[in-house]
């Protein structure tokens, strides 16, 4: 912490610019890739960041655990980067410090699915973190997750050009769109992708339904197309196989073909 850098302004310690220090190392990173091959468009990713590191690069959240509370840490730390100017970002889906249970992992999974950034990972000395490692259930129902993730790559896309025209984050707490209704505002434990979609995931374990506050809209079931009143509290059911999601009354989502990549 006593190293001196020499900036623009003068000597500083690394206490001083130890974020800018990280953000500067993703811009390098970016520039060296774009020299490397102008053609392409960089990506790089980092957990050191500053003001403006969101034009080079995508930002984590860094070494989490693999336990409940950090799964639901994840959704205000997620939150509160893109309300922070950084639009992309995500969490390691099923914690990278210690071991996940096929229960969390999938719930994680569930979760991270639905985030601008949407990947696992897990510490050297860990149990396996992929998918297969968890038995055949886990599995098939991370397969189907991965691909509900697919087809909705054009609403990421299309979410990730607004926030770079607008600012608008890609992941939203209710607040965004619902200043004026004091229990959407409070309510931490859910979020909106884009305007259109509500995702309300499993945050303790052993739970198989959830209270989800639904905002004075007309609103959608996902998964079974049931129609619900907003403005209210809905008690929504959820085996292991899904979470709570639910559309905006005439909403138009852009759902394409499975596929293995993009």
């Amino acid at each position: 912490s006593d190293s001196v850098h020499h900036t623009d302004l003068g000597t500083a310690l690394h206490a001083t610019v130890h974020n800018l220090y990280g953000m500067q190392m993703a811009r390098a990173s970016r520039d060296g890739a774009l020299t490397a091959n102008p053609e392409a468009r960089p990506f790089v990713i980092t957990r050191s960041t500053y003001a403006g590191g969101q034009r080079h690069a995508v930002v984590w959240t860094g070494d989490n655990s693999s336990n409940w509370e950090h799964l639901r840490d994840s959704i205000q730390m997620l939150l509160n980067l893109g309300l922070s100017g950084f639009p992309v970002c995500g969490a390691d889906a099923g914690g990278f410090l210690d071991n996940a249970t096929p229960e969390l992992f999938i719930r994680w999974l569930q979760l991270a699915a639905f985030t601008p950034f949407f990947r696992g990972h897990s510490n050297v000395g860990t149990l396996p973190h992929e998918p297969w490692a968890f038995g055949p259930r886990a599995e098939g129902i991370a397969r189907q997750v991965i691909q509900q993730r697919y087809q909705l790559l054009q609403l990421f896309y299309s979410l990730a050009a607004e926030a770079h025209t607008t600012g608008a984050p890609i992941m939203r707490p209710l607040l965004w769109h619902y200043p004026n209704d004091p229990t959407a505002v409070a309510r931490g434990d859910q979020f909106l992708v884009g305007r259109d979609l509500l995702v309300a995931p499993i945050l303790e374990q052993g739970s198989e339904a959830r209270a989800v506050y639904l905002p004075n809209d007309a609103w959608y079931d996902l998964w079974t197309d049931a129609r619900l009143t907003g403005g209210q509290h809905h008690l929504a059911s959820s085996g292991l196989d899904h979470i709570p999601v639910f559309v905006r009354g005439g909403a138009i989502l852009p759902f394409i073909e499975e596929a293995q990549c993009s």
